[in-house]
This record gives C-alpha cells, sequence and structure tokens, in this order.
C-alpha cells in the first residue's frame, strides 16, 4: 500500500453554485448516508470508517477548511491542495502522506455539501506518485456517490467515466508539484530556517482564498 492518498472529483455546477458550496459549513456525518459502509466493495473492504467524522471540519465553511489546506502546502506539511472551477465544474484534487482520518473525513464531507447541485462521484485511493489509478485497478479504497438525493457510498462502480473526466486536473497536480518542487530546491535553509512558498496558492482558485 502506498503512503501516499488522494481524494479528487470532478462534479458540474456553476458558478454562482461554486460560491454557495465555498459558503456553507462543511456538514456533520449526517450529509453521508452510510458513513458505516465507506470501504465496502473495495481494497480496504471490513476496515472500519473512524470515529472522528463527527469533529471533521466542524465549525469551519468549506472556504475555511480548504483555505487552511493551502496554508499548510505552502510550508513543510505534506500536502497539496487542487480546487478549480473551469468547464462549468468544482474540480478537486487533494493529496496527503499519509492516512490521515483528519484530512480525508472533512475532505468527502465537504464534497458531500456539494451533493444537491452536483452529481458525481467522488474518489479515493493511494498511489506513491499521486496519479490517478486504472478504471478497473484493485487499489481504489472508496467511492462516494453525489447528487440530488444526497451522498452516500457505493460499491462495485466502473470508474471509466470518472476517471477520464479527471485527467485535466490531474495534469494540474503534477505542475504544482513540480512547482513546489522548484521551490525546494531554490530554499536556502542558511537564509530561511522554515520552508515557505506561495506556489500552491497559484493552483486554487482566488476564492477559495479570500
Amino acid at each position: 500500500m502506498s503512503d501516499s492518498f488522494l481524494v479528487a472529483a470532478r462534479l458540474p455546477m456553476g458558478r454562482d453554485a461554486f460560491e454557495r458550496w465555498l459558503d456553507a459549513p462543511v456538514p456533520g456525518r449526517e450529509a453521508i448516508a452510510n458513513i458505516d459502509e465507506m470501504f465496502a466493495g473495495w481494497f480496504w473492504d471490513g476496515k472500519a470508517a473512524g470515529k472522528g467524522w463527527s469533529k471533521a471540519g466542524r465549525g469551519l465553511t468549506v472556504r475555511e477548511w480548504l483555505a487552511e489546506r493551502v496554508e499548510g502546502s505552502c510550508g513543510k506539511r505534506p500536502t497539496l491542495t487542487i480546487v478549480r472551477h473551469e468547464d462549468e465544474a468544482l474540480q478537486v484534487y487533494l493529496f496527503d502522506v499519509g492516512y490521515s482520518e483528519w484530512d480525508t473525513q472533512p475532505a468527502l464531507l465537504a464534497l458531500a455539501a456539494a451533493a444537491p447541485s452536483a452529481p458525481g462521484e467522488v474518489l479515493f485511493w493511494a498511489e506513491t506518485g499521486g496519479q490517478l489509478l486504472d478504471p478497473a485497478a484493485k487499489g481504489w479504497l472508496a467511492v462516494l456517490e453525489v447528487g440530488p438525493d444526497g451522498a452516500r457510498f457505493v460499491r462495485d462502480r466502473d470508474l471509466t467515466a470518472a476517471v477520464a473526466g479527471l485527467r485535466g486536473i490531474e495534469d494540474v497536480f503534477f505542475a504544482a508539484a513540480e512547482r513546489v518542487g522548484e521551490a525546494e530546491e531554490e530554499w536556502d535553509p542558511q537564509e530561511e530556517p522554515e520552508f515557505r512558498t506561495q506556489a500552491p496558492k497559484e493552483f486554487v482558485d482566488p476564492a477559495v482564498l479570500r
């Protein structure tokens, strides 16, 4: 199993809906109908979904939670956060080193908040290099379906269309990773004891950082 974990989605929505989503609070566990079935039918089938859902992102709007992630990406925290609104769709690609419920659960809840206006699938998987898996790969960890009827985890889903729709944001992720890598190479710890770069902010919709 890889030590890098990703959550990604491409959910159709207009600009106004995107702004409303950013202003919405990160919901509680009730936003997902069947949290206990998070891993059912996928690589981690049988694994418990965790107990921290009630605290994940609590008290924050989606915008605030994402902005905190972006700030972490600007330092030594091993994360990368890509959030864009392009081609009438919310496009998200979130990368973390190591599996942490405190990163994954609020990401899934935040995307569940988009359910009423943005039908689609949210994918969760592990891959060291951060790339998408083949749609038929055995390594997918969870799939969250969102839509007018709410959000729920699903099993045995054909992911061909979902993966194809994420190819563009995957390219953006690799461009962001390259920029951060370049900044790390240029960093002189003798001059700046703590690594900081503004590069991750270049790959996030400006509305997230308002």
